[in-house]
């Protein structure tokens, strides 16, 4: 199997045959970075199906986060490895109490940090990066004396670290939908209504790639509604 034979998989959204393939590629290649990140990219996708089975959604991104750190195991250099350990792991904070959360903060950060310094033009690598920075910089201060108080001193982000990020994403990637609505929020955010409305719009007329992309449609209306 060739790694390219997956990656034709992804673009075809055929993520189970995906993960099938690369499955029996780590058996008879283990310790294989590239074939371990695409299986950790392979689960990760696999939630997206169907995020509504919340159940199956951790399942998948548990299984994505194992698969990441055996790549970052296999090879610390792989831009492949960090970035989809750095995804898994984000997302798995849905199903997490407030300390697993802050916990991993910093090392979701730093692995995709990692990720853009390897490989400079991924667009997901650098949204991810502008969604984290956006949640930090909006936390409030009873959470933030939580963090302190359970692991020092908690990381820090600001609202222009989010735009930073995002906007550099967008420029890598101007059809996704998430890149395009967190830049609306972020705008929301720092009250600039007129730019955070034009994003929610042109987020609106952008492509859904799967169900979560789809999920954001209601929530856009709405808020291009209100502005």
């Amino acid at each position: 199997m060739s790694t390219a034979q997956a990656d034709e998989l992804f673009t075809q959204n055929k993520n189970a045959e995906a993960a099938e393939l690369l499955a029996s590629a780590n058996t008879a290649t283990p310790n294989n970075a590239e074939i371990l990140w695409r299986l950790a990219k392979a689960h990760f996708e696999l939630s997206e199906e169907k995020p509504e089975d919340k159940a199956l959604r951790q399942a998948q991104l548990e299984k994505g986060a194992q698969y990441g750190e055996q790549a970052l195991a296999a090879d610390p250099n792989n831009y492949g490895s960090h970035k989809w350990w750095a995804l898994s792991v984000s997302a798995l904070g849905q199903f997490q109490d407030s300390k697993e959360k802050i916990g991993n903060a910093v090392k979701i950060r730093d692995h995709a940090i990692k990720a853009t310094e390897l490989k400079p033009d991924d667009a997901q690598s650098f949204y991810l990066l502008g969604r984290w920075a956006y949640t930090v910089a909006g936390i409030g201060w009873i959470e933030r004396q939580v963090a302190s108080a359970l692991f020092g001193t908690p990381p820090t982000a600001t609202y222009d670290d989010a735009l930073g990020y995002l906007n550099k994403s967008i420029e890598l990637d101007a059809t996704n939908i998430r890149t395009a609505s967190y830049l609306g929020d972020t705008y929301y955010a720092k009250k600039d209504w007129a730019k955070a409305k034009e994003w929610y719009q042109k987020a609106l007329d952008l492509p859904q790639r799967n169900q979560v992309d789809r999920d954001y449609v209601p929530d856009l209306k709405s808020k291009v509604s209100k502005l």
